[in-house]
This record gives C-alpha cells, sequence and structure tokens, in this order.
C-alpha cells in the first residue's frame, strides 16, 4: 500500500501548492488475460495491462477543476484540474467527502488469492470444451462468439481530507452465444457471466445450461395465440429484469419523478411481497468494494420496501443538495448500482404451478433489457422464447414472439415469488410468477 499511497501523497502537496483547498485523487490499475475461442482452441489470447488516475481540485469558493489520464501524468493532471479550476463557477456544494472512516479492509472476498498462480491450461479447462459440450446437449446447436477475460485490479484514493484507502479485487468474466434451428426458425441467446473467484466460474457449466434453455425451445409442440399471458419467470430471467430495474434508482432522477414506479412525485405501490436491496459490501460480491469513485464507504439501502420505492443511490453532490448521506455507489461519472437482491418466496416454481393450475409461459432467459424496458415509462416490449407449462409440465413452445406489458401493473400482479434462487452476476434473485403481460 505505501508505494501507491505516497506516490498520490506526492501529487496532494503539489496540488495544495498550486493553490488548492481541498483534493481527492483515485488510481486504478488492472492486469489480466483475455481470449476467445475457437474449435477449442484460444485465439487472440493476450496480456493486458491498464490504468488511469483522476484528480479532483477545489479552489476558493468551491471552484472545481477535474482531470483524468494515465498512470504516469500525475503531475500534469494537478496542473490541468488546477487550470480548470482557476477558471470555474464559484460551486458551494463541491469539496472532497468528509469522511475520515477507514474503508473495509479484508472480509469483503474480491480478491482471489489463486489469480497469481492461473496458467492458459486452467483458463482453457474452463472455455475449451464450450463448443462440445453444446452439441452434446442437441446436435442442431452452436456455440459462438466464446470469449473470456480475467483481470487483477488495485484501487487507491487519497484526498486532503485526510482518507487514505487501497484494496485489490480480481474479476473473472465469460461470455458465450448460443444459436439453433428448427424449421425456418433461429432461436438465439448470449450469456455472460462473471465471478469474484476462479473456482465459482469454474464450477458452473454456464454454456451447458443455455444450451438447455435454447433446447428446449427448439421441441415440437403447440404455441400460445397473442393475448394476455401467465409468465414464470426463472432465476435467470428474473435477475436480468432486476438488473434493469435497479439503473433507475438514481436519486436525481427519483428527485425529478422520472421513473414510473413514482407518479406525481410519489410512490406507485406494487405488490407489497416486491422487497429489494442494494448491498455494495456484500461479501464476494461482483459490485463490492470498499470505497467508491469519491471515497465514499458503500452502505446497504433498501430500494423497493414493501411494494414502494424507498431510497435512490445517492452521489456526494447530491447529498448536499438534496440533504443525507452518499450510499458509496458513484463510479465512472454516475451512481450506479452495486450487489441487488430480491426477496424470495418459501415454495418452488413447481410447486406453485401445480397447485395454482392452467397455462404459463415459463422463460429462462432473457436478452438485455437496455431497450425493452422504458424506465420513465414502464413500458416492456422484449422479444422472448419460452416453454408452454400446463400446471407444471411442458404442453409447448413459444419462440420470437414479443412479450409487452406495463411493468408498474405487472409488478402490481405478482402472483407469488418462488424459493428458487440464484446469483447472476450481480444480482441474487428468485423465481416469479407474474400476470400483466400479453404475447403478440
Amino acid at each position: 500500500m505505501e508505494d501507491a499511497v505516497r506516490e498520490l501523497e506526492g501529487l496532494l502537496e503539489r496540488a495544495r501548492e498550486g493553490g488548492a483547498r481541498g483534493c481527492e485523487i483515485l488510481r486504478e490499475a488492472s492486469k489480466g488475460v483475455s481470449l476467445t475461442v475457437h474449435r477449442g482452441a484460444s485465439r487472440d489470447a493476450q496480456e493486458f495491462v491498464s490504468g488511469t488516475m483522476s484528480v479532483r481540485v477545489w479552489l476558493q469558493g468551491g471552484r472545481s477543476g477535474h482531470a483524468v489520464g494515465g498512470l504516469d501524468g500525475g503531475g500534469a493532471l494537478v496542473a490541468e484540474a488546477l487550470s480548470q479550476a482557476s477558471g470555474a463557477e464559484p460551486d458551494p456544494q463541491a469539496g472532497p467527502v468528509d469522511q475520515l472512516a477507514r474503508a473495509a479492509r479484508g472480509g469483503l472476498g474480491i480478491d482471489d488469492r489463486r489469480y497469481g498462480g492461473l496458467s492458459m491450461d486452467d483458463r482453457m479447462e474452463v472455455v475449451g470444451d464450450i463448443e462440445r459440450s453444446v452439441r452434446n446437449v442437441d446436435a442442431r446447436l452452436t456455440a459462438s462468439d466464446i470469449s473470456w477475460c480475467d483481470s487483477r485490479t488495485r484501487r487507491t484514493y487519497v484526498s486532503s481530507r485526510g482518507a487514505r484507502f487501497d484494496e485489490h479485487s480480481t474479476l473473472y468474466e465469460g461470455a458465450v452465444t448460443v444459436a439453433g434451428v428448427v424449421g425456418t426458425e433461429r432461436v438465439v441467446a448470449t450469456e455472460a457471466v462473471a465471478s469474484r473467484s476462479f473456482a465459482s466460474l469454474a464450477s458452473v457449466p454456464y454454456a451447458a445450461n443455455l444450451a438447455r434453455v435454447v433446447a428446449s425451445v427448439l421441441a415440437d409442440g403447440p404455441t400460445l395465440d397473442s393475448g394476455p399471458i401467465r409468465v414464470v419467470l426463472a432465476p435467470t430471467a428474473t435477475a436480468r429484469l432486476i438488473e434493469r430495474l435497479a439503473e433507475g434508482f438514481d436519486s436525481d432522477d427519483l428527485a425529478k419523478g422520472e421513473h414510473f414506479l413514482l407518479v406525481d412525485g410519489a410512490p406507485l405501490p406494487v405488490h407489497p411481497h416486491i422487497h429489494m436491496l442494494d448491498d455494495g459490501q456484500a461479501p464476494g460480491g461482483l459490485r463490492t468494494y470498499g470505497f467508491d469513485d469519491r471515497g465514499v464507504l458503500p452502505r446497504p439501502i433498501t430500494l423497493i420496501k414493501e411494494g414502494r420505492v424507498d431510497e435512490g443511490l445517492l452521489g456526494l453532490r447530491a447529498s448536499r443538495r438534496l440533504g443525507g448521506d452518499p450510499t458509496g455507489h458513484w463510479f465512472g461519472g454516475r451512481t450506479r448500482p452495486s450487489n441487488v437482491s430480491l426477496r424470495a418466496g418459501t415454495r418452488s416454481i413447481n410447486a406453485h404451478t401445480a397447485e395454482i393450475g392452467g397455462t404459463f409461459l415459463l422463460l429462462e432467459h432473457l436478452p438485455d433489457l437496455t431497450e425493452a424496458l422504458d424506465l420513465k415509462t414502464g413500458r416492456f416490449d422484449c422479444t422472448v422464447s419460452g416453454v408452454v407449462l400446463q400446471g407444471k409440465h411442458p404442453a409447448g413452445v413459444v419462440r420470437n414472439r414479443r412479450l409487452q406489458g406495463d411493468l408498474g401493473e405487472v409488478l402490481a400482479k405478482v402472483v407469488t415469488l418462488c424459493s428458487n434462487t440464484d446469483r447472476i452476476r450481480h444480482v441474487d434473485a428468485p423465481g416469479i410468477i407474474l400476470d400483466g403481460f400479453s404475447l403478440v
């Protein structure tokens, strides 16, 4: 820790000599390996090193400057930030965070001690057999866009208020696209998985699991007419929905009423069993950190409490303007959800569908919902493929059909939350049964 902190402290002193009344510096350095796979062999395998440094300074009256650049240009970044600040307007809400607490050290489970000993053979054991594993599920399936990336990152933060934070973290990521053809129809699904530990990612047959999902909708069988349909989301699909939903909880957006769960500034009540949490220090979480980019320690918050919007993600400047403490979610120049979880039910999907009876559409996979779910209006419009259930038994398929609904109404019509749960990237999600959707 001392070498990086000493370097940044020298830059702090240079900023003071230049007239800065306040300064904070964040240094991030990563090294890792990336590769793609084709026919069981690695392609484009390369080691990489990357890094950035961010310097913020404040002059008299809160005039601020911010410069970002490479790791070896600290002095030039200080000078650039000071130059910006000299021509800036006064800002009474500016300045480093008023927080001298120590960031959590150890216990976060985000630095895999095995990382330094990994070989290319270790990596290929995870991804080298993906194409074969997909074909073994169903000969009609193909795997493509197989990639792997791992890295170890060191983040160091210092400020003129006395904060000195330093942490290491590891990240492992894998991705694959699985496609299948039946008749004239083609079904495609992409999965991107990630973990803080190599063992966790290596133990999950994510490509074969995705292949089974795609194969299930290639089966022969009747389909559904257009119209309302009761939908069962498996945990993987629920996680995709919750991931997108959580992106709309920036406090500034909530204060402006720019969220479909707010009407005239008041929370729109949905089903009281919807309880969504965000915890930036969950042990081993994909988005667990000891501190955010402004040196704020993450604190757990309740995004939705018993069906109503509760708290939002609060950056440092917004916290000073709106009142309250920053929540520690500032990354890359914006607020970002950390580890999100949705409270689960007590009985399984099978138990609920068998007891309720009737027709369901089971969705085990959803694509990226950035365009499919409008967080301001709640409008949901997504192309899906899934299995038709009668009770708990498969009775048909739906392929490449549009599923539409108003998510505010859908979340108000939750039939039940299920006990089936899984951690998908940074989301812990259960299965859920919903009304309010329609097939087009």
